[in-house]
């Protein structure tokens, strides 16, 4: 839910069950093994964070920086 910026509905047939808000806050819970019903309003999502706009480029980009450190460094070594 906070990854992505929006709110999170679980349904379990014997676990937790309830309502996840987009800041990862419950927003209502059924407990484990516990009988019923969970009626809850749906939070607002939030704007799209960082994450679920560039999603897995971050990590690539990153580990691009930290190699062409590597390689500079390697290749420019004083002899």
């Amino acid at each position: 839910a906070v990854e992505e910026g929006v709110p999170l509905v679980r349904a379990a047939n014997n676990g937790i069950s309830g309502v996840i808000a987009p800041s990862g806050r419950m927003t209502a819970l059924l407990a484990l093994n516990e009988k019923g019903s969970v009626d809850a309003d749906l939070p607002q999502a939030l704007a799209p964070p960082l994450y679920a706009r560039l999603g897995d480029w971050i990590f690539l980009g990153l580990m691009s920086l930290v190699a062409g450190v590597f390689f500079s460094l390697r290749t420019c070594r004083p002899r």
